[in-house]
């Protein structure tokens, strides 16, 4: 993840519901997150679904953008608070 020495404060595999709790070892159910807070931002990694052909994936793709879409509206909020960015 890093390179110079430098590292994130905390780092997370999931989408947080408390950005004030410490991380823990739990990954995403689709391992698709990687959230690394540093000094000035937090820093959103995401691989998102693709549609695919049917119903199901369909469904499991717009599921997924509202759930980053609502995530990350309280991530700015929660950021905005302690003067950092979100990316």
């Amino acid at each position: 993840l890093w390179r110079d020495g430098s590292a994130p404060r905390r780092l997370w595999r999931y989408l947080p519901d408390d950005l004030d709790a410490p991380p823990s070892d739990a990954c995403d159910e689709d391992g698709r997150v990687l959230l690394t807070e540093w000094p000035s931002l937090l820093l959103l990694h995401t691989y998102s679904p693709n549609v695919g052909q049917t119903p199901e994936s369909y469904r499991r793709r717009t599921n997924w953008d509202a759930r980053v879409a609502e995530w990350a509206e309280h991530a700015a909020s929660w950021a905005s608070a302690r003067g950092l960015a979100v990316v």
